[in-house]
């Protein structure tokens, strides 16, 4: 039986605060960064009233690719679409991104920090939506589109 949304996130937690001496490491971490002039970013600048799901570095790759799935189809705690992980020119890094990419999360980076998020409904245009004139389709014979299928 899959574990419910609260025995997912508690599990987690737990497993955050023994990794890093009882404050949790991943879910609802405080983060008070500073500015590059020394000013404190506030809340606005960092998500939900300051609160993201912050991915330690000291947690294992395979750990967390186990943790991913449930909380693509879960949810965060808190309700929030943001994950927040350090960004730097480690091998690490490179595979972090990859691992998010491969649950369904947009990472997107910038001055030291990773912001994978995850979209719940990534259709921008449904394709029942979609209507390719008579002309393109005439022109677009030589191509094929292909779904849900991996790369020939």
């Amino acid at each position: 039986r899959e574990p419910g949304a609260w025995q997912v996130h508690g599990w987690l937690e737990a497993i955050s605060r023994s990794r890093m001496g009882g404050s949790p490491s991943i879910f609802s971490k405080e983060h008070r960064g500073r500015k590059r002039g020394g000013a404190a970013a506030g809340p606005q600048a960092l998500g939900r009233a300051g609160r993201m799901a912050y991915i330690q570095r000291s947690m294992a790759l395979e750990e967390l690719d186990r943790i991913l799935p449930r909380l693509v189809d879960q949810g965060l705690p808190d309700g929030g679409e943001f994950l927040l992980a350090d960004l730097d020119a480690s091998e690490r890094t490179s595979m972090l991104i990859s691992l998010l990419i491969w649950h369904g999360y947009l990472p997107m980076g910038g001055m030291g920090m990773l912001l994978p998020k995850i979209h719940q409904e990534r259709c921008i245009l449904p394709p029942r939506d979609v209507h390719v004139g008579k002309k393109v389709r005439k022109r677009a014979k030589g191509f094929h589109l292909s779904i849900n299928t991996p790369w020939p």
